[in-house]
C-alpha cells in the first residue's frame, strides 16, 4: 500500500509544471496521503532532480538540467537584509539581474539601463526622479539608505509587475556585500561578520564645525547617538554625544567639544555579529564604530544587528535540529511555520511505559524547541498530559508535530503528536514557561514576578 501511494505522489510531482511550488501539506491534502509520505516523496524527488528546495522560498519543480547554484533576485535581496515591499512572488522566480548603481545624473542612469535593455536591479537612494525613470524603463528597484517608496511609485510597480526592495544601508555598502557573496558562493557562506552588515562611515573630523554634526547625525539623535570624531588619518580621537551637540552653537569646532573615545564601542571588521551584540548589550550602546589599520571604515547600529538576526540567522532556523539520547530530531521546513512545527525522527522500539521512556524525551525536545522560538529564550516544562492511542511496536521513522494552542506573556501551551503513515501513537498537551533565573529556582521559590 505504501509503495502504491509513493508511486502516485511521485507521478504527480513529475507531472507538475516547472516553477510550481511543492509542499508537504499540499501533497498530503490534495492526494489523500499522510504528511510523512509526502515528505519522503519530496526528498526522493529532490535526489532525482525533479525539485529543488530554496531557502525562504520553499520547494519548487525544476527542469532536471537546471543549475542548482542559481541565485534568484528574491533570495539575493533577503540575504542582503533587504525587505521586498512589492513583487515578492516575481522576485523569487527571477535570476539576479545586472546591478546598476544610480548615483549620478538622469542621463547616466538612462544610458546604463539602455545597455541592459531595462533588465537591471537599480540601487537608488532618495532620488525620486531616478526611481521613477528606472521603473518606467522596466528595472527593479533597491531603495537604500532608509528610503521608502512613494504611493505613486508602488502603484506603478504593481501595474508593471516590478519589484521594489527597501534596505537600511547605503547603496555602495550593500553592493560591496553583494559582491563578496557572489565571489564566495551565496547560500554556502554565512554572512556573520561586522563587515557584512556595517554602514559606510559618516566622518566627523576634529576640525569640523558643529554644522557637520547637524548635517550627518541630527536625524539619528532620537536613537541616543554618540558620534565618533576622527583625525586626518581617520583614526578615532574622540567622541561627541547628541546632548552636547544639540546645545552647541553651529560655529563651534568639534575639537573644542569632544570627549575621549573611551565611551565608544569600537570593533574591527572581522568581529562576529554575535560578539558585537554581546558588546553592545553589555555596554548599553546603540552604535558601534568599525576600524582597521587604516582608520575608521564604518559604523553599525542596533538596527543592523537586529537585521542580521532576522534575515541571516533565520536560515539556520530552517535547519533546526537536536539530538536526544542518541536520537536525532530534525525540522521539516516545508511543513512548518511559527504556529506549527513538524519534525522527523527515527525511534527504536523499547519495551516499558512510554512516559518513562526515551520517546517522552523526544516529544519534550520538539515542544521545547518550538516554545523557545516563540518565547525567545530557554524554557521549562511546567506540566504535561499524555494520551497514547496506539502502542509503538517497531523501529522506524516517525513525525512529531508541535502546534501552539495558547500563548501568554511568559508561557505557551503546545499540542504535540507523534505519528507515522499508519497511526497516531502519542498525543499530549504541554505547558512551557520561560526558564527562571538560578536565584528563583530554589525549593521555596514562588512564581516569578514581572
Amino acid at each position: 500500500m505504501g509503495n502504491v501511494k509513493t508511486s502516485a505522489v511521485m507521478d504527480f510531482i513529475a507531472g507538475m509544471k516547472v516553477g510550481d511550488k511543492v509542499s508537504v501539506r499540499g501533497l498530503a491534502s490534495g492526494l489523500g496521503v499522510s504528511e510523512g509520505t509526502a515528505y519522503k516523496c519530496i526528498k526522493l524527488a529532490e535526489t532525482q532532480g525533479l525539485v529543488r528546495t530554496k531557502p525562504k522560498v520553499g520547494t519548487v519543480r525544476i527542469n532536471g538540467n537546471d543549475e542548482t547554484g542559481e541565485m534568484s533576485l528574491g533570495l539575493a535581496a533577503r540575504q542582503l537584509g533587504a525587505v521586498c515591499v512589492c513583487g515578492a512572488a516575481r522576485a523569487d522566480s527571477l535570476p539576479l539581474p545586472p546591478v546598476v548603481l544610480a548615483d549620478g545624473s538622469v542621463e547616466q542612469l538612462r544610458s546604463a539601463l539602455e545597455r541592459n535593455e531595462g533588465n537591471a536591479l537599480c540601487f537608488i537612494g532618495d532620488r525620486p526622479e531616478l526611481q521613477q525613470m528606472a521603473m518606467d524603463m522596466g528595472a527593479d528597484l533597491m531603495l537604500t539608505g532608509r528610503t521608502y517608496p512613494s504611493h505613486k511609485l508602488l502603484i506603478t510597480a504593481e501595474s508593471m509587475d516590478r519589484c521594489i526592495f527597501v534596505s537600511e544601508q547605503e547603496s555602495s555598502a550593500i553592493i560591496s556585500r553583494l559582491n563578496r557573496k557572489l565571489e564566495r558562493g551565496l547560500p554556502q557562506r554565512e554572512m556573520s561578520e561586522v563587515r557584512d552588515w556595517m554602514q559606510l562611515p559618516r566622518y566627523l573630523y576634529y576640525d569640523d564645525m558643529m554644522t557637520e554634526w547637524n548635517r550627518l547625525y541630527k536625524k539619528l539623535f532620537a536613537d541616543g547617538t554618540v558620534c565618533a570624531v576622527v583625525n586626518d588619518r581617520l583614526k578615532i580621537c574622540g567622541s561627541i554625544d547628541g546632548i552636547t551637540a544639540m546645545g552647541a552653537a553651529p560655529d563651534r569646532q568639534l575639537s573644542e567639544l569632544m570627549d575621549s573615545a573611551q565611551n565608544l564601542c569600537v570593533v574591527n571588521e572581522s568581529t562576529t555579529m554575535t560578539e558585537l551584540a554581546d558588546q553592545m548589550i553589555n555596554g548599553g550602546k546603540l552604535f558601534a564604530f568599525v576600524t582597521d589599520k587604516e582608520g575608521m571604515t564604518g559604523f553599525i547600529s542596533a538596527d543592523d544587528v537586529m537585521r542580521y538576526y532576522k534575515y541571516s540567522r533565520q536560515d539556520a532556523k530552517s535547519g533546526e535540529s537536536v539530538k536526544y539520547d542518541g536520537a536525532h530530531i530534525e525540522l521539516i521546513p516545508e511543513n512548518s511555520d511559527l504556529q506549527r512545527r513538524v519534525y522527523t525522527t527515527f525511534v527504536r522500539h523499547t519495551t516499558g511505559d512510554f512516559i518513562s521512556g526515551k520517546r517522552a524525551g523526544l516529544i519534550f525536545q520538539a515542544g521545547a524547541m518550538h516554545a523557545e522560538l516563540l518565547l525567545g529564550g530557554p524554557v521549562d516544562c511546567e506540566s504535561g498530559t499524555f494520551y497514547t492511542p496506539s502502542p509503538l511496536q517497531e523501529d522506524g521513522e516517525y513525525m512529531i508535530s508541535s502546534e501552539l494552542a495558547k500563548r501568554t506573556e511568559t508561557g505557551t501551551v503546545m499540542e504535540l503528536e507523534m505519528f507515522n503513515d499508519y497511526a497516531s501513537y502519542v498525543k499530549c498537551m504541554m505547558t512551557f514557561a520561560l526558564k527562571k533565573s538560578d536565584a528563583d529556582c530554589g525549593p521555596d521559590a514562588g512564581p516569578q514576578e514581572d
